[in-house]
């Protein structure tokens, strides 16, 4: 999802219904303040995909309980900017950390730089990260990834 593509399809008139995986609860709340008519999850029913379109037609707003409780998030959960979120997010679906680095067009180095301030913030909450498992773990547990 581009932010500043979202943006400017609003500022053409457009409504937006986004189908969100969950990859970044911050990008999709990122969306939500752009403006974007209605989100739903990827194991959202039919029928609510149908209610977030339908209210998106009507010119309302509309998120399912179940994401919006997602997206509020646990308020004791680590702070992460995007890029650590994402970094986290590869390497708990099982990347390599050439392959995070890869993915995010960044150095191995870099994607290691991400997940080590990743690891310290989850350490900071009592949560400690220290295997590849332990990330899916967590990312699994956070909705970021399907078991």
């Amino acid at each position: 999802m581009d932010v500043e593509l979202v943006c400017k399809l609003l500022e053409a008139g457009l409504r937006i219904v986004v189908l969100s995986a969950l990859a970044s609860p911050s990008l999709v709340q990122s969306m939500i303040k752009a403006g974007v008519s209605a989100i739903v999850g990827k194991r959202d029913s039919e029928e609510a995909i149908l209610s977030a379109v339908h209210a998106a037609l009507r010119g309302e707003d509309w998120m399912s309980p179940e994401l919006a409780t997602i997206i509020a998030g646990d308020s004791n959960r680590p702070k992460l900017s995007i890029q650590e979120e994402r970094a986290l997010l590869l390497y708990a679906s099982g990347l390599t950390l050439q392959q995070v680095g890869d993915a995010m067009n960044i150095s191995k180095e870099t994607a290691k730089q991400y997940l080590d301030r990743t690891r310290k913030k989850y350490s900071a909450s009592g949560i400690t990260l220290k295997t590849q498992l332990d990330f899916g773990k967590v990312a699994w547990r956070e909705g970021l990834i399907e078991p």
